[in-house]
């Protein structure tokens, strides 16, 4: 396939309008050119030219990319995709998700490698930022679970379907059930006849309002107290 000589001079103002670092390495991995993206690194354009692209690499991702370079080189794909972190000119380190592709000639032969990188670091930060929150909220709901199993009020949560679904062991105790004996159960199941409708009714005007409210009941224990 030809191409249009008078593209040639087109091509890297394309290249320096792309968000992505681009940039060309030939199969040592010695850098021939970036585009403009790469200021996002701190460092002076023409002061890549001819490092290794290794080289950057963070110590911890080092010896795993390294070897990913060289299988990548001698294998039969064409493309391959890594992440890993990229030391700046200011000493800190950038995460960077990257693609390389390998480029040949007409005859087949390997030419060097076209990669493209994106800076995936707030996307990293937010992904821990979540589990972060996300592990936070499981040591809260299980500490406000202990306080609640605990708790000398009686406490059930009930479905809309008047199924308990959560019961305290005060609760439990008092319906003379254990706390597993009584999870899944109806409150017909657990209450006279009388009581059973009259919770339902509540329970219904209580989603009916999406509000609290507050009852108060005299209720006989199974003892007859």
């Amino acid at each position: 396939m030809g191409v249009n000589k008078n593209l040639e001079n087109v091509y890297p103002s394309i290249l320096d309008n792309i968000s992505d670092l681009v940039s060309f390495a030939d199969q040592n991995g010695n850098i021939q050119f970036v585009n403009a993206s790469h200021t996002v690194l701190g460092y002076d354009l023409d002061s890549l030219i001819g490092r290794n692209i290794l080289e950057l690499v963070h110590p911890e991702d080092k010896s795993g990319i390294e070897s990913d370079f060289y299988s990548f080189i001698s294998g039969k794909c064409d493309i391959e995709k890594r992440e890993f972190k990229y030391l700046t000119a200011d000493g800190n380190y950038i995460e960077l998700e990257t693609t390389g592709k390998k480029i040949r000639d007409s005859d087949g032969n390997l030419t060097g490698i076209v990669f493209t990188s994106r800076n995936i670091s707030e996307l990293k930060k937010a992904v821990k930022q979540k589990a972060i929150i996300k592990n936070d909220y499981s040591i809260l709901f299980k500490s406000l679970q202990a306080i609640l199993d605990n708790s000398p009020q009686f406490i059930c949560v009930i479905s809309n379907e008047n199924i308990i679904v959560h019961a305290n062991k005060a609760f439990a105790a008092f319906m003379n059930y254990s706390v597993f004996e009584i999870i899944g159960k109806t409150l017909a199941e657990i209450t006279p006849d009388n009581l059973s409708q009259l919770y339902s009714q509540r329970i219904l005007k209580v989603i009916e309002l999406k509000q609290n409210m507050d009852f108060e009941d005299l209720i006989a224990t199974p003892e007859g107290n």
